[in-house]
């Protein structure tokens, strides 16, 4: 019998990688109590503001106004509190987003079930909240907007004409909801003036539960929401099942201009959508679906980013993660034209490394694309959740959520769970074609090779490496290691035959190792007889 052979041409191609950044400092802030960050956003003078709620009255918390508060927390770019402000009343309120306004000042959207101290007329039950404080926290103006059922703000934008631009969700259907369209649970879409006098307001879904997570403002000067839909009738069409996410964009007056269902038969959530260098729009989402609009689920729930084009017709989609359950909390612009992305894992593997137990923050960065260039794990063998990311203005990463950890990468705890904030460097570019010989000691053999080859390290340190296999645009193929490699010569076998493992197929590959300290690659030919 004949062998059949796949001949090949070779060509030398090259393709970028970047290191995962390096934690520059941390730190962990709050009481006895819980507290639970929301958003981060550095500021006019390079340090970073940090809105949340407290339940505690002791160490770095002051001021609690009874249960649950805002709480507001000024910090240098060292980390450092300059200053901290529990805002509220006798009852629960949850700062979700905090922005620094033009005028040097803050304003702040959430909830609040209290009506005393720094609130009043609340509507009944739970209302949006808005505060606007001055420079060191100081309240400016609040106002509380609902009905007699509940209501949260999870997004708060100001506007180019310096007035206010609101996303969250309403269950009522009276108060300021009266006489629009909300028949359950909707998107409750809200233009303030910079006073906060309501200016307008739309109501968005169907007849049953929607959620907006996410608003922004459009280059066109109307709007975008995201968040997610179990609706199939009113404003919503396209309905794959259970829970889909949701986009909605308006023109400035807040008229539906057109919407988009995301997803599979599955669930799907969306928790932030930015506007494109190109008009279009990217949108962070988690999905336990891999059918439909997804594809690529790596198991459990994944992180999974939506590119759309300027009408909602979706360009392309990625889905990241392992077997465990990834959720995206935020999705910002990094300065190279990518994306930067966090929320949590429960991962050990698929495209997540050095989970140290539980939940883990999980980072990534992606290109325009979607293609991975950097991950990385952050935490201790407790509960850590990153909800908000972004990039500074060194090129480094600021990263807020809450910790419950005392180990791993945590320290300073002050008891149950606390604000916990990561400063990340930039992530080195390091260029694979430059390394490719820059260790003599890592060797592949037979090369090329048909169905096994050896691959041979050795590390100058003992070091936490990653070991895997890149087709010729850097994309991975599959993890062949993760974890401590220790000095001295290390042999895997990587069988391209496998069937227990991804199979690939004939072609150039490169076997990269990304390790805490250096990054090396080698060209592997698999030809297939």
């Amino acid at each position: 019998m004949k062998k059949q052979i796949s001949i090949f041409i070779f060509i030398i191609l090259s393709f970028s990688l970047f290191a995962q950044p390096v934690i520059q400092w941390q730190n962990s802030y709050g009481g006895t109590g819980n507290e639970y960050a929301s958003c981060i956003q550095q500021t006019n003078d390079g340090g970073y503001i940090v809105a949340g709620l407290s339940a505690s009255n002791d160490s770095d918390v002051t001021g609690n106004n009874g249960m649950r508060d805002f709480w507001i927390v000024k910090i240098t770019n060292a980390g450092s509190i300059q200053w901290q402000k529990s805002l509220g009343g006798s009852a629960d309120d949850w700062a979700n987003c905090i922005l620094q306004t033009n005028d040097g000042g803050y304003i702040i959207a959430g909830y609040t079930e209290s009506n005393d101290s720094d609130v009043t007329l609340n509507h009944g039950h739970r209302d949006i909240w808005i505060v606007k404080t001055d420079s060191v926290g100081s309240i400016q103006w609040q106002k509380s907007y609902g009905g007699s059922d509940f209501e949260i703000a999870y997004s708060i934008q100001q506007t180019a004409d310096g007035g206010y631009i609101v996303g969250g969700y309403s269950n009522s259907t009276d108060g300021d909801l009266a006489g629009t369209f909300a028949s359950a649970q909707n998107f409750w879409l809200i233009k303030l003036s910079n006073t906060g006098t309501i200016q307008w307001h739309q109501v968005f879904g169907g007849s049953f539960t929607d959620e907006a997570a996410s608003v922004q403002q459009t280059s066109d000067h109307g709007y975008v929401l995201a968040g997610y839909t179990y609706s199939s009738n009113g404003h919503v069409t396209g309905y794959h099942g259970n829970q889909d996410a949701w986009v909605v964009k308006t023109d400035s007056t807040g008229a539906l201009q057109w919407q988009k269902t995301l997803g599979g038969t599955a669930n799907e959530s969306a928790s932030s959508v930015i506007q494109t260098a190109d008009g279009g729009f990217v949108v962070a989402c988690a999905t336990s679906s891999n059918d439909d609009d997804v594809s690529g689920n790596h198991g459990g729930s994944d992180r999974w980013i939506v590119k759309l084009d300027t009408t909602g017709t979706i360009e392309w989609q990625k889905t990241f993660g392992g077997t465990g359950n990834e959720g995206a909390s935020s999705i910002q612009p990094t300065s190279d034209g990518g994306f930067v992305i966090a929320g949590s894992t429960t991962s050990f593997d698929g495209d997540v490394t050095g989970n140290h137990g539980d939940y883990d923050y999980w980072v990534i960065k992606i290109n325009d694309s979607g293609i991975l260039q950097w991950e990385k794990s952050l935490g201790g063998t407790g509960t850590d959740g990153a909800i908000s990311m972004l990039q500074t203005n060194d090129e480094g990463f600021i990263v807020a959520g809450t910790s419950n950890s005392i180990d791993g990468d945590v320290t300073g705890n002050n008891g149950n769970s606390d604000y916990w904030i990561v400063k990340l460097d930039s992530a080195q570019h390091v260029n694979v074609a430059e390394r490719e010989n820059a260790m003599t000691d890592f060797q592949i053999y037979p090369n090329p090779f048909s169905n096994e080859t050896v691959i041979s390290i050795n590390l100058p340190s003992t070091e936490n490496a990653v070991i895997e296999l890149r087709d010729v645009d850097g994309r991975v193929i599959k993890k062949i290691f993760s974890g401590k490699i220790k000095t001295g010569f290390i042999e895997f076998v990587w069988d391209a035959t496998n069937s227990s493992v991804k199979k690939v197929d004939a072609g150039i590959y490169f076997v990269t190792i990304v390790s805490d300290n250096y990054c090396y690659s080698k060209k592997a030919v698999y030809i297939e007889y």
